[in-house]
């Protein structure tokens, strides 16, 4: 709830630390499981925001920006979004991320950070156009995931927490 309403209006944006600091425990914790898996990173990067959000202010860089130090090197100038609406539940959409050109990603390892995670559509779209465009490999992460009876295997997970309670 926090994180929506963050990404969905600037007047949040002290939740920055509180999710920044999450992230970074996160990676002090599991770099070096993921690192294991895909290689050493070369490059993290967000998932840009849509031009079309009316924002004004990219949630992600701001929450990076929060937190001092960083066990990786974050890079917002990697990807950027073309205009049009999100991909469709469950499907990769090509062409609506694009590199920029500022970064060669030509046999990189790529760590692309999202803010949450309903069906994958939105990671996985971005993650495509990273390898189109030559990264070796794309390690996706999400602060958050969303659930939603309906979508994917939410209805899986929902019934496994309800299980296990509290």
């Amino acid at each position: 709830s926090l994180l929506h309403r963050y990404k969905d209006w600037d007047g949040f944006g002290w939740v920055a630390r509180p999710l920044g600091s999450l992230l970074y425990e996160f990676l002090e914790r599991h770099l070096d499981c993921i690192e294991a898996t895909v290689g050493p990173i070369d490059i993290a990067t967000t998932v840009p925001p849509s031009p079309d959000s009316g924002r004004g202010f990219d949630h992600l860089a701001n929450l990076i920006a929060a937190i001092q130090a960083w066990p990786i090197q974050w890079r917002h100038d990697v990807l950027v979004r073309g205009p049009g609406a999100r991909p469709a539940r469950a499907e990769v959409t090509a062409g609506l991320y694009q590199p920029t050109g500022a970064v060669d990603i030509t046999g990189s390892r790529v760590l692309l950070l999202d803010d949450t995670w309903t069906s994958g559509s939105t990671l996985a779209s971005a993650a495509d156009a990273l390898r189109q465009a030559g990264a070796a490999s794309v390690a996706g992460l999400t602060l958050g995931r969303q659930l939603h009876a309906g979508y994917g295997s939410a209805d899986d997970l929902i019934d496994t927490t309800a299980a296990h309670g509290f």
